[in-house]
């Protein structure tokens, strides 16, 4: 008796899968596995790319704040050279942080690491370009907050801070100018922003190599509404990288698949 699953051909001997049916069957539950966590996980790893195109030219989390006016030296999803960027990484694990923007044509977000919504800021978010204070809270925060923040809760400690500075009739370095006043810092000391690295002549890249993945499916990135895809991708990288091998079969199987 044979079974057609796809292109994959399963067969049986008096009602029991054949040895090779067998490995064939696992085989492919584990692609199924893989595929489903790779397409789960991209929004985070998309985040970790940015956050590692930063980290590769000096700028590290909660240490600086990267702007730049793109063009070809820059390599990022969806970027355009039109409006200047600033980005960086905010790590809440010691604490919550703070961005104060000035008055002024600002878009600007911040989003968790999976790419879940925290705040907006500027003329979308609730200062609607007066200018505030936005405050990122961690994951279970209890402590007490003063009044005059727009506060956000995050869903995880590692947050993407991404503003734009429009610039108003075409005046590209007025808008990094203003990009340069907008203040980052913790929210225990206000009188230590960190400081903006203009890295519009240095080449970047925020794409995402499969690398991320693999580095970031094995760090504690965790959520409890992700249980299922946090176990699922931790196995299914983890064998990848050949930790888990026990079978010269598996490692065919592995090594077949980009």
């Amino acid at each position: 008796m044979a079974t057609d699953a796809g292109q994959a051909v399963y067969k049986f001997d008096h009602g029991y899968p054949t040895p090779d049916t067998t490995l064939r069957a696992r085989n492919d539950a584990e692609l199924q596995r893989a595929t489903v966590a790779y397409r789960f996980w991209y929004p985070a790893v998309s985040n970790e790319g940015i956050f590692n195109g930063n980290r590769a030219v000096g700028i590290n989390d909660n240490e600086a704040i990267g702007i730049a006016a793109c063009g070809p030296r820059q390599v990022g999803f969806t970027l355009n050279s039109d409006t200047p960027y600033g980005s960086g990484c905010l790590d809440v694990s010691k604490g919550p942080m703070v961005i104060e923007l000035p008055p002024g044509p600002y878009i600007g977000l911040i989003d968790d690491h999976y790419q879940g919504w925290v705040l907006d800021m500027g003329l979308p978010g609730p200062d609607a370009g007066k200018g505030g204070k936005h405050l990122v809270l961690p994951p279970g925060y209890r402590g007490e907050t003063a009044s005059g923040y727009h506060v956000g809760r995050s869903n995880s400690m590692k947050n993407l801070l991404a503003v734009r500075a429009l610039p108003a009739g075409g005046d590209v370095a007025k808008a990094l100018d203003a990009l340069r006043a907008i203040k980052v810092y913790p929210l225990t000391n206000p009188g230590k922003p960190v400081p903006c690295v203009d890295t519009t002549e240095k080449k970047m890249d925020s794409s995402c190599p499969g690398k991320s993945f693999t580095r970031l499916s094995t760090r504690s990135l965790w959520s409890p509404d992700f249980c299922p895809c946090t176990g699922c991708s931790r196995r299914s990288v983890s064998r990848k990288a050949a930790r888990f091998l026990q079978t010269a079969g598996e490692r065919t199987f592995w090594n077949e698949r980009p």
